[in-house]
């Protein structure tokens, strides 16, 4: 049997560079239903009794927590699973992190992917890689902070009127949550007047998970 080992740099941005390490071997391999437990602690494909190639079931677990801990990614693609846009179509967080500068476009700023990953933050590769692909200044406070967006005040708002299952699904970005609160209920009364109902996409915001106040 063989074990291959390869090193990629694959992204470049703010002076650092992302590399990806691929490992190949020509083990027995696994079925394609296996896939989403490989990182699971103790989870083997084959727990029987009679299973001829013992393991603990921990190599990979093992391997996922020490990447982690370097602030690696194992390349789980957890970030995708709980990301809103690439549920609809739009970007693809594992894609951007792998350096796929044309998967950074859908993503709509929610910080999800950073929620279940805290130790690449995701969401801030996908905001440095944007500033990218559309050529602006990476602003210093950024780099340091997140965004410098004052939290809102919305205790006298209008609360929207959103329905269950709608034809079209709103997301408010952190502007209009922290300086426009007002537009939310507009834009759905605006619909409304179309005809069309609206589901407000529940992804949260980075407002709310990385605002510093000024």
């Amino acid at each position: 049997g063989q074990v291959g080992l390869s090193v990629e740099r694959t992204a470049q941005f703010d002076g650092r560079s992302t590399l990806l390490f691929t490992v190949s071997d020509t083990g027995i391999g696994m079925s394609e239903a296996f896939l989403p437990h490989i990182f699971d602690a103790f989870a083997q494909e084959d727990s029987s009794a009679t299973n001829k190639y013992g393991s603990s079931g921990l190599g990979l677990p093992i391997t996922k927590s020490i990447v982690e801990l370097m602030n690696g990614c194992v390349g789980c693609g957890e970030c995708n699973v709980v990301c809103p846009s690439y549920n609809k179509g739009g970007c693809d967080p594992m894609a951007v992190l792998k350096g796929d500068e044309s998967k950074v476009s859908g993503c709509i700023g929610c910080g999800e992917c950073s929620t279940i990953c805290g130790y690449t933050d995701p969401w801030k590769v996908m905001m440095y890689m944007n500033c990218t692909v559309n050529s602006l200044e990476i602003p210093q406070s950024f780099k340091e902070t997140g965004y410098h967006i004052p939290k809102p005040d919305n205790t006298k708002v209008q609360p929207a009127d959103y329905a269950d299952g709608g034809d079209v699904c709103l997301s408010p970005g952190c502007l209009v949550n922290a300086m426009v609160p007002f537009l939310e209920d507009a834009g759905v009364v605006a619909l409304d007047s179309i005809g069309l109902s609206t589901e407000r996409l529940d992804s949260g915001c980075c407002t709310s998970r990385y605002i510093t106040t000024p």
